[in-house]
């Protein structure tokens, strides 16, 4: 897992660039738990080398949940973005609070500009190639870890 290097406001805990292994990641105070954002956050991050290409999520009070799987042979990489009030500015006021798990072909996430420059793969329009992401109900995911899902305030679970 890599931490962005470019996005790093004052409320982003990571330490830009740095690498870590899922959940844990060098911060700016310490190590930091991705799995159980807290607080005041706008963080960047690049989930890398999945066994099983998946995330979890889950609001464990009020029990609403998630689960994502997506085709790793197109989508190698997934973008995880966190906004828990962290970002005073336009658009989110201080007011957004979305955790984002994104399959992507490519990182960083510095547009199509620099996909390109680094001859990084991109999904051509028509190009036949097909891809699946899928969602889940709660049950699934408690399913899916085999095992009962966080207890606390809210959980995110991603196996790499």
């Amino acid at each position: 897992m890599l931490v962005d290097d470019r996005y790093d406001p004052p409320t982003n805990p990571l330490a830009a660039g740095a690498s870590g292994t899922w959940p844990l990641v060098p911060g700016k105070t310490g190590t930091y738990d991705l799995s159980r954002p807290d607080g005041k956050i706008a963080a960047m991050a690049y989930l890398l080398d999945f066994t099983e290409p998946w995330a979890a999520i889950r609001r464990t009070d009020t029990g609403i949940a998630a689960v994502l799987s997506w085709s790793a042979d197109i989508f190698p990489h997934a973008w995880l973005w966190i906004e828990l009030g962290g970002t005073e500015d336009a658009p989110w006021g201080g007011q957004a609070r979305l955790i984002g798990i994104e399959p992507n072909t490519t990182w960083p996430g510095n547009g199509l500009a620099d996909t390109a420059r680094r001859n990084a793969p991109l999904l051509a329009p028509r190009s036949g190639r097909r891809a699946a992401r899928h969602g889940a109900s709660p049950g699934a995911v408690a399913r899916r870890n085999r095992s009962p899902v966080s207890t606390t305030k809210g959980a995110l679970t991603v196996r790499l």
